[in-house]
C-alpha cells in the first residue's frame, strides 16, 4: 500500500474506567508520574508522523480524535497522554497538571506553549457535548 492511501496513524489514550483506576490511586498518593498506566514503557517510534490522539472514553463507540501537530516524538506523545490521564483524575486542565504534577519535560511543554491548542483553550462545543462530565471539565471550552 502506498503512502497516499495509508490511514493516518493515531496515538491511542484509554480514558475508560478500568484503565484509569491505577492513575486515580497514584494521584491520591501524589505520585502520578512514577508507575502504572501513567508511565508505561515508551512505544516504538512510528513509521510516519502521528497527527491525532484517539481518546477511548466511556459511552462512546468511536474514539474522540483530537488534532496534534504531526510528530514522531514518542516522549512528547507519552507525556501528553500522562498529563491527560492525570488531568482527568485531578479534575484540572492539562497546563495546570503539567505545572503541579509534571516533571521538567511536562512543565517545559506547558511554559513553552508546545501543548496542543485544545489543551489551553479546550475543544469546541460540538466535540465536547457528548463527553462524560469529568472529561468535559478538562477538555471542554475554557470558560
Amino acid at each position: 500500500m502506498d503512502q497516499a492511501t495509508q490511514e493516518p496513524l493515531v496515538f491511542v489514550v484509554d480514558l475508560r474506567a478500568p484503565a484509569m483506576a491505577e492513575v486515580a490511586q497514584l494521584v491520591a498518593q501524589q505520585d502520578p508520574t512514577e508507575t502504572g498506566p501513567a508511565a508505561q514503557p515508551l512505544p516504538e517510534v512510528p513509521s510516519q508522523p502521528i497527527s491525532h490522539l484517539a481518546l477511548l472514553v466511556e459511552n462512546r463507540e468511536e474514539p474522540l480524535l483530537l488534532p496534534l501537530e504531526p510528530t514522531q516524538d514518542v516522549e512528547y506523545l507519552d507525556a501528553l497522554a500522562r498529563l491527560l490521564r492525570i488531568a482527568l483524575v485531578a479534575g484540572k486542565r492539562i497546563p495546570t497538571v503539567a505545572v503541579e504534577y509534571g516533571e521538567e519535560r511536562e512543565r517545559q511543554l506547558a511554559f513553552s506553549r508546545r501543548l496542543p491548542r485544545w489543551a489551553y483553550h479546550g475543544i469546541p462545543d460540538a466535540l465536547s457535548g457528548s463527553l462524560p462530565p469529568a472529561l468535559k471539565a478538562v477538555l471542554g471550552p475554557k470558560k
